[in-house]
């Protein structure tokens, strides 16, 4: 085995396991290598994408090139083909703008969305979330997720300076999580002032595994209480029709 391929191999496990990523220091620790080894590495990772460097916080997380490179594969194309008639269905009803997300090597990417025609609408971009705790679908995933893993996540977050309206400490993090695990979906109301709501719920695949989540969001204006009740039923029915084709 080419050593170097090794190291490199080594550094982008470890960089994967740090949802807020990773200083040099601290990987260079982990996989056993010098300093500067491990930072030439790095660097060179970053200028190719398979990493991306945060110049303030001097931290390391995944980049784009391995998301994209895992997007040509299965599942996340099949799952956008299956999901595509799902959401243009959802859309048509709702006339709101309809998003799908999945979980991949544990950061929550947007990888499909429909916007609204509405004069005033919710842009979805494809995207990898920088904070999924503050998106209903990004408290699906996370819920679903072990609770060494939740513990991790809360503690890398700045949860402070996400607020209003989204949870502030490791502890309310943790226990919105669980409500959310047992009451099988989501929603997220004004998070930062955003003047949006949104409700999203899981798609099980095989094994009890949540496969993806389809949500829906609009502006508060026209997405009421009444209105994420009566959304949240019709998301739950498609979720479910989406499940069994995935064979759950």
């Amino acid at each position: 085995m080419i050593q170097s391929i090794e190291r490199a191999a080594k550094l982008l496990h470890l960089v994967a396991t740090y949802p807020a990523g990773a200083g040099v220091r601290e990987l260079a620790r982990a996989a056993q290598l010098k300093v500067p080894t491990a930072q030439n590495i790095l660097k060179t990772l970053a200028a190719l994408e398979f990493l991306e460097f945060d110049p303030d916080a001097r931290r390391y997380r995944i980049g784009l090139t391995p998301l994209l490179l895992a997007e040509k594969v299965e599942p996340l194309a099949r799952l956008r083909r299956l999901a595509r008639p799902a959401m243009e269905a959802l859309q048509n009803e709702l006339h709101e703008t309809i998003t799908v997300c999945a979980m991949l090597v544990d950061r929550v990417l947007v990888f499909d969305s429909l916007m609204s025609n509405n004069a005033l609408a919710v842009v979805d971009a494809s995207h990898v979330v920088p904070h999924p705790h503050c998106m209903a679908s990004g408290l699906v995933l996370l819920a679903h997720r072990d609770r060494e893993f939740q513990q991790r996540y809360a503690r890398s977050q700045p949860l402070a300076t996400l607020q209003p309206n989204a949870p502030s400490t490791p502890e309310r993090l943790l226990k919105a999580l669980a409500a959310v695990k047992a009451q099988g979906y989501a929603e997220a109301i004004d998070v930062c002032s955003s003047g949006v709501g949104a409700v999203a719920v899981p798609v099980w695949g095989p094994g009890g595994t949540v496969a993806m989540t389809i949500g829906c969001s609009a502006p508060l204006t026209r997405f009421d209480a009444r209105q994420r009740q009566a959304v949240r039923r019709t998301l739950l029915k498609t979720a479910q029709d989406l499940s069994k084709e995935l064979g759950a």
